[in-house]
């Protein structure tokens, strides 16, 4: 059965933590509603472990209902995507090139998920010059001005 306590119970803090068990949270109401709970560390471990796999079966259910309605791919059509992938990841030209203010200035970017990596190449090295949060004003914080910060000159 789950402890119930007021909030104002953490004035002894050390009694509460006590009751704290794994499967037997602690929840501290404030003006008899429900605000917070402490839980064990397995418990949250439990929860996350949990919440991926939710979170895989929910990705692998979206998957497979993807193959029925549009298809299947072959094993030989997985295996060209990857090979393709792998091919890709391999030539460091791969990533977009940087342009600014209309010329390509040996800078590429590549994205990965909120993030942007902006790489040169020289000779056989890469070499990693930033990595910026995209939503950022990457341009501003690359080269000192946002392209959009160039309209200097006043059309009369």
């Amino acid at each position: 059965m789950p402890k119930i306590a007021p909030i104002s119970d953490l004035r002894n803090y050390g009694q509460v933590l006590d009751a704290v068990k794994p499967n037997a949270p602690v929840y501290l109401t404030k003006n008899g509603h429900g605000q917070f709970s402490v839980h064990s560390i397995e418990d949250d471990e439990e929860f996350e472990k949990n919440k991926a796999m939710l979170k895989l079966m929910t990705e692998l259910v979206k998957g497979f209902n993807s193959g029925e309605e549009e298809h299947w791919l072959t094993e030989e059509e997985v295996d060209r995507h990857f090979s393709d992938k792998k091919a890709q990841i391999m030539d460091p030209k791969s990533g977009t090139p940087l342009i600014y203010m209309g010329e390509f200035v040996g800078i590429y970017y590549i994205k990965f998920k909120e993030y942007m990596a902006f790489y040169r190449i020289h000779d056989d090295n890469i070499e990693v010059g930033r990595v910026l949060y995209a939503r950022s004003d990457y341009m501003k914080t690359l080269f000192g001005k946002s392209e959009y910060d160039l309209d200097d000159t006043k059309v009369e």
